[in-house]
């Protein structure tokens, strides 16, 4: 298991963290994350008005403690 530091305040273990929390992640398991917008929604007119989704991405809001 690695460690890990928020970056913003997140929700771990039931409880709201603060920044500078440290936490333990097992590998392969995911800590808190935002979405990051890439592009914004749009309707495809074209095609019977059908709701077109943007891109996301995922960001962390952790880094690994060295």
């Amino acid at each position: 298991m690695k460690k890990y530091r928020l970056l913003a305040q997140a929700q771990i273990d039931g409880a709201l963290r603060e920044v500078g929390y440290e936490f333990f992640l097992a590998h392969g398991q995911l800590g808190p994350l935002t979405a990051e917008r890439l592009s914004h929604d749009r309707i495809d007119v074209a095609h019977d008005s059908n709701r077109i989704l943007g891109k996301h991405k995922d960001v962390p809001l952790y880094e690994e403690v060295k």
